[in-house]
């Protein structure tokens, strides 16, 4: 293999500075090393030394150590001193002792020294061996250099792949977290509310609108729960199901700018509302290949633009949102249906037993009651109280073929056990009130979840369960 002292073996391209004071000396150098392809230039004195040093940037310096106004020590320790000198090799002279100007110029920084007087071959030979050390320490520096900087691009990798992990967990935490609360609600306003407090959480937005189809109209978005938003902005946000800019949400899939919005002139009509109302960014809520919804934010609270991880973001959120809305759109319609099914299957029953419905009607309240005691929310209390009414009912029925409206509703919503020790409570005190007991007795004698006793416990003692209370219908009639 060859080395890079090899590849200029003559000396040709370097350049070597002589300080002498003798003519002579300094005339005999230049073509001794003139013959071996140096450059060489020269200096008389100290001063002019240091001056030629700065000037000339040489490869080597064949310095004398007795010389007009500042001595050769003086002059290496000053090139010493210099980071852009500091690395050039300096060859001391001298017809001094050479024991004692060794020491000296060693001590002062020299890399080697000569006693004078010196063979010309001796020189050259010294010199090149000082040369060939000097380049491996420049190439060892410049290795070092380049794998510092590898180094450094090394450890930039490293810190974007730590940002992108981290990245990447917040947004599965943001995901983990809203389809967590996103669970425990069947209402599309609850899931828009919880969706949209955390965008704006995550994002840093203060104004902010869910847009879901509309009760009234046929085919629009309107706004159903917004943050921050005025009146008057509220009103301009509406946006045609059928239209362009739905379908282009819907091919897009992702979060969309004002800006990039604004680049199909196509969208004008439908656009030109919305960012009248502020909206900066545009996040589509979709299930199943349509457009079930849309979120429509303002600018960031600190002015600044989305970046790339505030896209992912609400991307992230806005998939978890759109299956969450239409599910809980889903329940919405499968409780309707259910409620009016109990009603009608109410009139039933109390069409051929009169007063079956009395009970059915003071379990249901009595089932409401203690899951909301217990903290279920208001639709999962009305659930609760609905499927008690149902059960009750075929119970007072007695037939014979399987309870249809408990089993139609199972297969929508799994009842926890809780539910089930909820309507267990529920039918027991409401048959133990025809007996006369005390509230206390009728407690003692019931079996169930200590939670669920301890809950009708505290709502006897409020008296909200009164035994003489007028039993309620399912849409809150009295009896």
């Amino acid at each position: 293999m060859t080395s890079t002292t090899m590849a200029r073996p003559s000396g040709t391209g370097y350049t070597v500075l002589v300080v002498d004071d003798d003519p002579r000396i300094v005339e005999l150098l230049r073509i001794a090393l003139g013959a071996h392809g140096f450059r060489v230039v020269a200096a008389s004195n100290g001063e002019e030394a240091i001056k030629q040093a700065f000037d000339e940037q040489p490869d080597i310096i064949i310095l004398d150590v007795r010389l007009p106004r500042r001595s050769g020590y003086e002059v290496c320790e000053q090139i010493r001193r210099e980071p852009e000198l500091a690395h050039v090799p300096v060859l001391m002279v001298s017809a001094l002792t050479e024991t004692e100007a060794r020491l000296q110029g060693l001590s002062r920084g020299a890399d080697d020294y000569l006693p004078k007087p010196f063979s010309p071959k001796e020189l050259i030979a010294k010199v090149r061996r000082h040369l060939a050390r000097a380049e491996e320490v420049k190439n060892l520096s410049r290795r070092n250099r380049e794998l510092a900087g590898e180094l450094e691009r090394a450890r930039d990798e490293a810190r974007r792949a730590q940002d992108e992990l981290k990245r990447e967990r917040m947004v599965q935490e943001a995901n983990e977290r809203l389809a967590q609360d996103l669970s425990r609600l069947d209402r599309p306003d609850d899931v828009s509310s919880s969706f949209l407090f955390s965008l704006m959480t995550q994002l840093g937005i203060e104004a902010a609108c869910v847009l879901l189809p509309s009760a009234k109209e046929l085919g629009w978005l309107e706004p159903r729960v917004s943050r921050g938003v005025t009146p008057e902005r509220e009103a301009l946000l509406r946006l045609p199901t059928d239209g362009e800019m739905a379908r282009l949400l819907v091919a897009l899939g992702r979060p969309v700018r004002r800006e990039e919005m604004e680049r199909f002139p196509v969208l004008g009509g439908e656009l030109d509302p919305l960012v009248a109302a502020g909206t900066a960014l545009f996040i589509p809520l979709c299930a199943r290949g349509r457009l079930v919804g849309m979120a429509a934010l303002g600018e960031k609270s600190d002015g600044s633009a989305f970046t790339g991880m505030d896209l992912e973001m609400a991307a992230s959120l806005g998939q978890v949102a759109g299956v969450a809305v239409e599910q809980s759109d889903l329940v919405r319609h499968a409780e309707e249906t259910f409620q009016q099914a109990v009603s009608a299957y109410t009139a039933i029953i109390e069409a051929r037993q009169p007063g079956a419905r009395v009970r059915a009607e003071r379990v249901a309240n009595v089932a409401e009651a203690l899951a909301r005691e217990l903290g279920f929310d208001g639709s999962s209390a009305l659930s609760m109280k609905l499927v008690a009414l149902a059960t009750t009912l075929e119970s007072a029925e007695g037939s014979t073929t399987a309870p249809l409206l408990p089993r139609v509703w199972g297969s929508l919503r799994e009842s926890p056990g809780l539910e089930r020790e909820i309507l267990s409570v529920a039918q027991g005190f409401a048959g133990h009130t025809d007996t006369g007991a005390t509230p206390k007795q009728i407690v003692s004698q019931l079996k169930g979840d200590r939670h669920v006793l301890n809950a009708l416990q505290d709502l006897l003692e409020r008296g909200d369960l009164a035994s003489d209370r007028s039993p309620q219908h399912a849409d809150g009639r009295a009896a």
